[in-house]
């Protein structure tokens, strides 16, 4: 029997799986989220992030990291900090820019902005 096609998933499901974890906080979030990931990840690769409003990243579920991106787990201290402290108007250089996790929640958050990536931008844009 195929595992994966007794109990496919689709990609709309893990988006969905993704926003409803990103909406609630609670201890050990972290946690669940990378386990529910590596489930969902044997039977869909990707799936859609969410930072802000308007705002879409693919992540790979097949990576921890991505897995956090995909509920919201990753780095809140951070992106906390990043809205507090930058205004619109201002230079922000996202160095190393990964898949743009930190370029999209800026660039989406600011009415007039400068922003520069070490990525180009269809590599943020695009994953293909």
């Amino acid at each position: 029997m195929n595992w994966r096609r007794a109990f496919s998933f689709s990609r709309t499901f893990a988006n969905s799986i993704g926003r409803v974890m990103g909406l609630v906080r609670f201890r050990g979030k972290a946690r669940l989220t990378n386990w529910i990931g590596k489930v969902v990840s044997w039977f869909v690769p990707e799936a859609d992030c969410h930072p802000v409003p308007g705002g879409r990243v693919i992540v790979s579920l097949n990576d921890r990291v991505g897995r956090l991106m995909w509920t919201s787990c990753y780095e809140p201290e951070l992106v906390a900090l990043l809205r507090k402290v930058l205004d619109p108007g201002m230079t922000f250089v996202d160095v190393g820019a990964h898949i743009g996790y930190f370029s999209i929640i800026q660039l989406l958050s600011w009415v007039k902005k400068e922003q520069f990536t070490h990525s180009s931008p269809i590599q943020i844009a695009s994953r293909g």
